[in-house]
């Protein structure tokens, strides 16, 4: 083939893996699916800042999502079983993105989202941004000394919450791979 025979149409719709699996999957086929239920685990749902807006567009794309009370997540908790833990921060930004311009903003940010579910009794925190899953767990040690308190939160990055809940192993989603202790997740406390 050559470069002047490719042709683009832009009839592509491009959705967020969270809206594919809840649009045209299904809750209720997931629902079927899961062989390891979270109902023993409280989970933060952490939306993050690019996943919800811009507002006005979302609004009209993904079920018409409030990006001020987003659902999605939740509903996806629900299906998997797991008890979602409602909390005001699970819509506001990591901070990932003023880091290395304002790191105690950025760091202000994520701690107050990280401790905001932990004072809501969550067990774990998961978010379907991996730039939210990057900074949520990787940056627990120095967020805790600005924020003048310990945070010791697994976060997930949502696919893993998934796949767990599927009955893939710990090992097969990488879970040792996180900073924040995110194993023995899929046994009951």
């Amino acid at each position: 083939m050559q470069k002047s025979d490719w042709s683009t149409k832009g009839t592509s719709e491009i959705k967020h893996f969270l809206y594919a699996i809840i649009d045209e999957y299904g809750l209720e086929n997931v629902k079927e699916k899961v062989t390891t239920p979270l109902s023993h685990l409280n989970i933060a749902p952490f939306y993050g800042c690019h996943n919800i807006r811009p507002s006005e567009l979302h609004e009209e794309a993904n079920g018409h999502e409030n990006p001020y009370k987003p659902t999605s997540l939740d509903s996806l908790i629900d299906a998997l079983e797991g008890n979602p833990v409602n909390y005001e921060s699970k819509n506001k930004c990591c901070g990932f993105h003023v880091e290395l311009q304002a790191n105690h903003t950025s760091e202000v940010l994520a701690g107050n989202a990280l401790l905001d579910a932990v004072d809501n009794n969550a067990d774990l925190m998961v978010t379907p941004c991996p730039l939210c899953h990057l900074k949520m767990d990787t940056y627990q040690d120095s967020i805790g000394k600005v924020m003048g308190r310990d945070v010791e939160l697994p976060v997930l990055h949502m696919p893993q919450m998934v796949a767990l809940a599927l009955g893939c192993t710990e090992k097969e989603i990488g879970l040792n791979f996180h900073v924040q202790k995110a194993t023995h997740l899929n046994t009951a406390s």
